[in-house]
C-alpha cells in the first residue's frame, strides 16, 4: 500500500463518521509485524482489504488474522458505494474460508448502527453476543455496547478474544 493510499483511507474515515482513525493509526495497523504461533487464540497478523472504483478507494476493511478465524476490526465504505463495496470485500474474505483452517469471520458492530447490522444479517452473519462498553463515539465519553456477529459456514465458533 502506498502512502497516498493511507491518506485516501483517512479521508474516507472522516467522511464516514463515527469512530475515525487518523493516518498514524492506519499506518500503525498496516505495519504491525506478523507472528508465528500455533495457538489459535493468538494474533497471527493484519491485512487491509480495499474496494476501488476507477482507481479510487471507496471502501476498506482492517482484518486481524488468527489461526482459525478472521476478525474484522474496521469496515468502512463511501456512502455512495455502501453495501456494494462492503459486499465485495466480504465476498473476498469469505472466499478464503476453509473447513481445515480459517473457519469463520467475526466483527463487532456498534448497537446504534442498525443498517450495518441488517446488512450483515443479509450476508448470513449471526449476532452471537452483546459486547459491553466496546465503542466510544467521537466527542463523547460514554461507552456504547456492540454486537458480535459471526459468519461460520463450517459450524465453528472461534474462542472469545479477550479484546472483545
Amino acid at each position: 500500500m502506498q502512502f497516498n493510499d493511507y491518506t485516501e483511507i483517512a479521508d474516507l474515515e472522516e467522511i464516514t463518521g463515527d469512530f475515525p482513525w487518523k493516518v498514524e493509526h492506519i499506518k500503525k495497523f498496516a505495519n504491525l509485524s506478523q507472528k508465528t504461533t500455533s495457538d489459535p487464540k493468538e494474533l497471527k497478523g493484519h491485512n487491509i482489504y480495499v474496494a476501488e472504483a476507477k482507481e479510487v478507494i471507496v471502501g476498506y476493511m482492517f482484518v486481524q488474522l488468527y489461526a482459525d478465524h478472521y476478525r474484522i476490526i474496521k469496515m468502512v465504505a463511501h456512502p455512495k458505494f455502501g453495501n456494494e463495496s462492503w459486499a465485495f470485500m466480504l465476498q473476498k474474505l469469505k472466499g478464503k474460508l476453509m473447513p481445515t483452517r480459517k473457519r469463520s469471520i467475526v466483527i463487532c458492530v456498534p448497537e446504534h448502527n442498525t443498517a450495518y447490522q441488517m446488512f450483515l444479517k443479509e450476508q448470513k452473519f449471526k449476532a452471537t453476543e452483546i459486547v459491553k462498553n466496546k465503542f466510544v463515539r467521537l466527542g463523547s465519553t460514554l461507552p456504547r455496547d456492540g454486537y458480535l456477529f459471526e459468519f461460520s459456514p463450517f459450524g465453528s465458533k472461534p474462542e472469545k478474544d479477550e479484546n472483545e
